[in-house]
């Protein structure tokens, strides 16, 4: 086994970049959650900690980590799975992400499928049309409040990158 840790995961996932894919640790154990890969990280490399060192603003850290994560699904959700100017995207993603090494024609057979399945359950989750204009409206208010802040700012909060 090597001795750095190896993170497994896809571009067409959006846990990718927050770190919910899986992780194998050099032992050879596997940890999936972000939050549980962050902490045991924490603790494995306690001198590049990802919270900043007071408390107030690590608990500021991690309120942003919740807002980015679980606030921001239905404004990922409804842009990733609802536009089919996406589509064409979505389909090279999943089908090379889920399918690698399948002929391109079973690809996007197999990739339509998983998208039309996935698209089915929008409703369900209350993605709907009638939402959208709220969904598209929140996003909107949202970025630019994060356009502002980081057109003065170079991160979130503090001086370097956090949780």
């Amino acid at each position: 086994m090597q001795n750095v840790p190896l993170l497994f995961g896809a571009i067409c996932s959006q846990y990718s970049g927050r770190v919910r894919s899986y992780l194998v640790m050099p032992d050879g154990e596997w940890i999936a959650d972000s939050t549980i890969i962050l902490d045991r990280m924490e603790a494995r490399h306690p001198q590049q900690s990802v919270l900043p060192p007071d408390p107030v603003h690590a608990l500021f850290a991690m309120l942003c980590d919740a807002w980015g994560g679980e606030f921001w699904l239905p404004a990922d959700e409804w842009t990733r799975w609802s536009r089919a100017e996406h589509y064409p995207w979505w389909r090279e993603e999943l089908g090379e992400g889920l399918f690698a090494g399948f002929p391109k024609t079973l690809k996007n057979t197999l990739a339509d499928k998983v998208a039309d399945s996935i698209r089915a359950l929008l409703p369900k989750a209350g993605f709907t049309a009638e939402a959208a204009p709220l969904i598209e409206r929140w996003t909107k208010r949202q970025a630019d409040a994060l356009d502002a802040h980081f057109a003065q700012h170079a991160y979130l909060s503090g001086e370097r990158a956090s949780r």
